[in-house]
């Protein structure tokens, strides 16, 4: 994302983090049973993003960023 920013001029980028398995130490190696629930969530938001996006609802104060 910073290059994004500092080289590439795009004003707006996002960086996506699926869940990890904290808990059992192994990182973002998910076990099977977690990767379907995961895009199901991880699509649920790029969704509700695209859309806030499209209806112009988007602002620093909705991403908790700032908008340079």
């Amino acid at each position: 994302m910073d290059w994004a920013y500092d080289k590439a001029g795009i004003e707006s980028s996002f960086g996506l983090e699926l869940r990890d398995e904290v808990t059992a130490g192994t990182g973002f190696l998910l076990p099977q049973e977690q990767i379907v629930p995961t895009a199901t969530e991880t699509w649920a938001g790029l969704t509700a993003m695209a859309k806030a996006i499209a209806a112009g609802q988007v602002s620093d104060e909705v991403v908790g960023v700032e908008i340079a």
